[in-house]
């Protein structure tokens, strides 16, 4: 996942991270959003996996560490979010 967080108020860190369908975090970041309020800052979730078949989920989460204000992911049509999903097959 690539997207950009906020905060309401300055000094918040937000925790994002990836976790399958029984809500086990298999990736994740800390993103420190200290600098100004309402500052949109990049945040990118990555993570490998092997040995998957079949129809699976995956779920991208955002919770506040630190802090007291409402985090938000924003989107736009000049700073998409999005999602990279790369199958390479069987090895």
């Amino acid at each position: 996942f690539v997207g950009c967080v906020a905060s309401s108020v300055a000094g918040d860190e937000v925790n994002m991270t990836i976790t399958d369908s029984s809500n086990t975090v298999v990736g994740g970041t800390l993103s420190d959003l200290s600098a100004t309020a309402g500052r949109r800052t990049p945040c990118n979730v990555k993570v490998r996996l092997t040995g998957i078949s079949g129809s699976v989920t995956y779920k991208v989460r955002g919770t506040r560490n630190a802090g007291t204000g409402n985090c938000s992911v924003f989107a736009s049509a000049t700073q998409p979010a999005t999602f990279h999903v790369l199958d390479v097959g069987y090895n």
